[in-house]
């Protein structure tokens, strides 16, 4: 069974971020980031709802 997780995105341009899991394997759709002088935290795998080393794979539908 395959499920997918909303990350980001919801209510806002910037974002868009998926997790799609199907068995053991983890496929991540798109992995943007939140904009705006109110965003101070830099990137770090802390900063992801998600273990990095746990995905499998990336798919990007587009880049800026």
């Amino acid at each position: 069974m395959a499920t997918i997780t909303f990350i980001g995105g919801a209510q806002q341009v910037t974002g868009s971020c998926y997790l799609l899991s199907i068995g053991s394997k983890n496929i991540l759709l798109e992995c943007g980031m939140r904009q705006g002088r109110n965003i101070v935290k830099s990137l770090s795998a802390e900063s992801f709802p998600f273990s990095p080393e746990a995905i499998d794979a990336v798919i990007l539908s587009h880049a800026h």
